[in-house]
């Protein structure tokens, strides 16, 4: 059941963090904005590195039963945190209107 809530919430946060970029990602992307999606993705990819890293879950603690009757979800981890990581929104320029 624990594996299960951690694959939805999972999916959850990268689809959060995904919004994000896109409703961040313009040419006045502040400092605050950037700040919040780092606090927020960072928070996402600690959480994914604790259970490929240490089996440790956090809020749940010590999972290493669970990983080593469902090995998989370690990989799962591995590549959340690194998709989690790739959704930062960055500053664009504006484009050039066109003359009609």
């Amino acid at each position: 059941m624990i594996l299960w809530l951690y694959v939805v919430a999972t999916f959850l946060g990268i689809w959060a963090g995904y919004l994000l970029k896109i409703r961040f990602t313009s040419p006045d992307l502040n400092c605050f904005a950037a700040l919040f999606c780092i606090l927020f993705n960072g928070l996402f990819g600690f959480i994914h590195l604790g259970v490929a890293l240490y089996e440790d879950l956090l809020f749940v603690g010590d999972i290493s039963n669970l990983t080593k009757k469902h090995p998989m979800i370690m990989f799962f981890a591995l590549i959340s945190a690194f998709i989690q990581s790739a959704l930062m929104p960055f500053k664009t320029t504006p484009s050039a209107r066109s003359s009609k």
